[in-house]
């Protein structure tokens, strides 16, 4: 079995200077994981002895090329059948085996998931070069990492923190009550009207006309001038298959 990604993109060699800029490494080259390549190992000498195989990774584009790039770095040329498994319900794992499917119709998916760790290697290390290039002409010692997914997720933590540096604290107000007609007890609440002090998100933000408000209608008979009832229907909630459940834990 596969350990996830066992083979990874080789970095560049390239020095690090503006004039080595932009960097380009195509075609590419993988080499093992060193942490799996064992299992690696024991995963090309299985397969000279193999007749066909079966490839059951994950059914998304990753999963594809996981067991691809083994296949591909072992140099095999068996007959490769794709198993599609999202469950392990046992029926499930029984009809997809009974559906299997040639695993060159797959192509595409590795490709995509191949075109987008090239990608990002080649986006992160000329954009990490250049951005800490720039900055240590500045005076910066250290690196400043750039990645396609990594950079945007920090903005939104950095941006996010300075929003909570800079909060200051407001407050709104609601007036709500108990209400009694034909013997039955429900809650009810103040409807915002046109020219209350209101924020963006239509809460009243004026304490003393909510107290005003309260004060008003405390005590004071009220008028139902309009109900409508819905008849809604709900399904009962499914029981957890497999998957689910290990997903959610």
């Amino acid at each position: 079995w596969a350990i996830g990604h066992m083979l990874e993109l080789v970095d560049p060699q390239d020095p690090w200077n503006m004039a080595a800029l932009p960097i380009s490494f195509i075609p590419w080259e993988k080499r093992p994981v060193a942490k799996t390549s064992a299992q690696l190992r024991t995963i090309g000498k299985l397969l000279k002895s193999a007749r066909s195989v079966i490839h059951a990774g994950d059914p998304d584009d990753e999963g594809q090329l996981i067991v691809d790039e083994i296949l591909q770095w072992a140099g095999s040329r068996l007959p490769v059948q794709r198993l599609l498994i999202n469950d392990n319900n046992l029926k499930v794992v029984q009809r997809a085996l009974a559906s299997m499917r040639d695993n060159r119709e797959f192509a595409g998916l590795s490709a995509s998931a191949e075109a987008r760790s090239v990608g990002d290697l080649l986006y992160g290390v000329n954009m990490t070069r250049a951005y800490t290039l720039a900055a240590q002409a500045r005076g910066f010692q250290g690196v400043l990492s750039v990645g396609r997914v990594q950079t945007p997720i920090l903005g939104l933590v950095v941006r996010r923190d300075r929003d909570f540096e800079a909060h200051t604290k407001s407050y709104y107000y609601t007036v709500s009550g108990q209400f009694s007609f034909a013997g039955l007890t429900f809650p009810a609440r103040y409807q915002i009207g046109e020219g209350d002090p209101v924020d963006e998100q239509r809460r009243l933000i004026d304490r003393n006309f909510a107290t005003a408000v309260a004060g008003t209608v405390q005590g004071q008979p009220a008028r139902i001038a309009s109900a409508k009832t819905t008849a809604k229907e709900a399904a009962p909630p499914l029981p957890y298959n497999l998957l689910k459940l290990q997903t959610d834990a």
